[in-house]
């Protein structure tokens, strides 16, 4: 990929020191990065002369946009890209459950929500690369991940693992 190309990224990591780490060197390896659109915890990213994206993890989790009520509605066009992976966003929404009691029409109108921010999402910016420091396992970065693959946008995610690593004992006999 030319470096010149990425003007629009999409960057779900920056939740930890090796993802706000890649990102720094990403905005500095692509020259005519003009817009990050990213999830963050807490922190809010910002780059001087790059229109940053901030999303919040904590409300994007359960559907919650800011401004989307503002947003066009999705149509039978949009919605389509999503029928091979309705159900398995769905299911993915058995993970909130946990802390709140989800019926079935409170999932429908949380993944809704989703369907309905992304899809204005490329609607509104030309995604050229979207990257993820981890497989997309969560709701709102699945059906992001979707959209973009949907789209034809080049899309890469890392596998991270924890690995403990520690000395070996020894056992005297």
């Amino acid at each position: 990929m030319k470096k010149t190309y990425v003007k629009t990224l999409f960057f779900n990591g920056i939740q930890n020191k090796l993802g706000k780490g890649l990102l720094q060197n990403l905005v500095k390896e692509f020259p005519n990065l003009k817009t990050i659109i990213t999830v963050c915890d807490g922190e809010k990213i910002v780059f001087e002369g790059i229109e940053v994206v901030n999303l919040n993890y904590r409300e994007i989790l359960y559907g919650i946009y800011e401004g989307i009520d503002d947003l066009i509605e999705v149509d039978e066009l949009d919605f389509s890209r999503y029928k091979d992976s309705f159900f398995d966003a769905y299911k993915m929404l058995d993970r909130l459950h946990s802390l709140f009691s989800l019926n079935d029409r409170n999932k429908i109108n949380i993944l809704l929500s989703h369907i309905k921010y992304w899809e204005n999402i490329n609607k509104k910016f030309k995604v050229d690369l979207a990257l993820y420091m981890n497989v997309p396992h969560e709701i709102f970065d699945y059906i992001s991940f979707v959209s973009f693959k949907k789209r034809g946008v080049k899309t890469i995610h890392y596998y991270l693992s924890l690995i403990h690593i520690s000395e070996p004992t020894r056992q005297e006999a």
